[in-house]
């Protein structure tokens, strides 16, 4: 057998074409195509005494004014009933309600002007004829799925390039000019794996592009459902030919157990070429499809074994790398080989713990069980993981919740081994007490933290008065005494009671980037009246009496008193600088 990891004996495009089944026609893939690409109706005449040519139904129709005023029958009814015949004709529009087709329908047939087709009832776009077409092209890529012609459970992709070209259309023709080529073969072998060939252009030897037959490395469609290989080029493909493609082949078997083409999206999407290519490599997926593994299928599928699945086995026991005794307690107990199990499985050969498989599986359901464990065993290295498990399994409870319990006894200073904390009977109401101690002690540090900072800033704010810092902030005038507040509890009560955010200030205070001062009436020096900021220069930055208000006192007195303090603070300074010069000036004489 060859080696089909190796790229040199991969298959040839003159192998691959014997697997193209004989008489699949581009006239096919041309009336599969037609249904996906856009549609028209090339008009000509005036609003009134209007008619066109429609690509969908391919029918000339009235599409007069009053025509597409009417309702059509294909409203009122449902288009998909049997008409008799024992067939269904292919309706190309989606059938709504009266309501909403009334909703929806304009009724304009101007050039460029979306509407639905009269007869049919396909959404089309109205162009006038001779107009605004001879440029215009739809270009769509179709993939359909086959049988192989030749060998049993192999499929064959054909990828057709479908394109449109209007300048080409004649509406007295009654012919649609579309053009289909065939431009990606996928030979997908069960067992094997896959081949994938993609006919584009190369500049060729003798001069000029040409098309050519070149083999992928990755049997991987560039262009796949949701990705473009061209800006406007929508991937199509062909449902009804891919199930009918893989029907009693090993691949259907996989795919009725595992379908992941169910719930992918735009931009994230499945390529069936590479699911099927997937399946053809491994046979151990339909091993496991068939062994009722769905999840672990899922995961060979999507790459997301982690190396827990040996992807070249024989044998379901192989393929699990599971020993003779673990296959067959899982035989014995009919348990659900998923990729928890295999995990948590693995962890306790890397840690050698005697763990049987149904504490496995049970272990692998459970949330973040891999890193509370790792924790655990960082903070106590001598930790019987398994008798953990068991317990935990026992009583029900989360490996992340036992490892948040041991994790409060480390940080209380608790002995690790006390077992009524450690396996407590009722584990829940042992947790809430401990988290409970936990919390009072966080406070209580917190509380200390917070006084120590407080007396820090007091200090602080103590050495800025005391140094003379602020001394022209003493001022009193009119009645009304201003100073600054001499710690930082003063602060905070000064907040309190006068219901306002000072207390968020203190630290700046303390720190010389502003000035907290009170002002108060001469006769009551006990009572809060007013707030008062200063910036670091000096400058007046607020004055807020309780809840931020205006207080009793008038605007034009407030006015008057920082205008007395502002002179004051003036003839202060102007003192200060002289007082400095004045000692400057007798150092530097001695």
């Amino acid at each position: 057998m060859r080696c089909w990891d190796c790229e040199a004996a991969r298959m040839e495009w003159s192998e691959a074409t014997r697997y193209i089944p004989f008489g699949l026609g581009i006239i096919e893939a041309e009336e599969v195509a037609k249904r996906a690409l856009p549609h028209y109706i090339f008009t000509e005449g005036d609003e009134i005494h209007r008619e066109g040519y429609c690509t969908a139904c391919e029918k000339w129709v009235d599409c007069g004014k009053e025509a597409m005023k009417r309702t059509p029958d294909w409203v009122r009814n449902d288009p998909y009933l049997d008409d008799g015949d024992g067939e269904y004709p292919f309706i190309p529009f989606q059938a709504m309600p009266e309501w909403m087709f009334e909703q929806n329908n304009t009724g304009r047939t101007l050039h460029n002007n979306t509407g639905y087709c009269p007869e049919c009832g396909a959404r089309v776009t109205f162009k006038s004829i001779g107009r605004g077409y001879k440029s215009l092209y739809d270009r769509r890529f179709l993939f359909r799925w086959h049988k192989s012609a030749c060998k049993k459970n192999t499929l064959v992709g054909l990828g057709y390039d479908v394109i449109n070209v209007w300048r080409d259309f004649d509406p007295c023709n009654h012919e649609t000019p579309t053009r289909v080529e065939l431009r990606e073969v996928a030979v997908i072998e069960y067992g094997r794996g896959g081949d994938r060939f993609i006919n584009q252009y190369r500049w060729c030897d003798m001069g000029g592009w040409d098309l050519q037959w070149e083999h992928r490395r990755q049997c991987k469609s560039g262009w796949a459902p949701g990705v473009s290989f061209q800006n406007g080029v929508q991937t199509i493909l062909d449902v009804e030919s891919f199930n009918e493609a893989i029907n009693e082949t090993p691949f259907a078997t996989v795919l009725s157990e595992v379908d992941p083409f169910v719930t992918c999206e735009a931009g994230s999407y499945y390529d069936r070429i590479t699911v099927l290519e997937r399946i053809a490599k491994y046979p151990c997926i339909e091993y496991m499809a068939k062994l009722g593994y769905t999840h672990l299928a899922e995961a060979v599928i999507d790459r997301q074994t982690k190396g827990l699945v040996n992807l070249r086995g024989k044998t379901a026991r192989s393929v699990l790398r599971l020993t003779q005794d673990e296959w067959g307690e899982v035989k014995g107990k009919k348990l659900e080989v998923t990729m928890g199990m295999l995990e948590a499985r693995e962890f306790c050969r890397e840690h050698n713990i005697r763990m049987n498989m149904e504490i496995c599986g049970k272990l692998g359901r459970m949330g973040s069980w891999k890193r509370a464990l790792d924790d655990i065993l960082h903070i106590d290295r001598g930790a019987n993981l398994l008798k953990i498990v068991k317990y935990c399994i026992r009583r029900d409870v989360r490996i992340y919740e036992w490892r948040d319990q041991l994790q409060l006894m480390q940080q209380m200073g608790m002995d690790l081994n006390d077992q009524q904390w450690r396996y407590p009977k009722h584990f829940l109401q042992a947790h809430m007490e401990l988290s409970e101690r936990w919390n009072a002690v966080i406070t209580e540090r917190k509380a200390k933290e917070e006084a120590e900072r407080q007396t820090e800033q007091s200090s602080k704010i103590a050495e800025r008065i005391q140094s003379g810092e602020l001394d022209e902030y003493f001022f009193s005038a009119n009645g009304l005494v201003l100073r600054p507040m001499f710690d930082a509890a003063e602060v905070i009560l000064e907040g309190s009671r006068q219901g306002h955010c000072v207390a968020g200030y203190v630290n700046t205070y303390a720190n010389g980037n502003d000035v907290l001062c009170v002002l108060r009436y001469e006769n009551r020096l006990d009572v809060p009246l007013y707030t008062v900021e200063f910036g670091k220069d000096g400058h007046l930055v607020q004055c807020r009496a309780a809840k931020n208000g205006q207080g009793p006192v008038t605007q034009k007195a407030r006015d008057t008193f920082w205008h007395l303090h502002s002179l004051m603070r003036e003839e202060l300074r102007a003192q200060k600088a002289r007082e400095q010069k004045a000692k400057k000036r007798k150092e530097k004489a001695a």
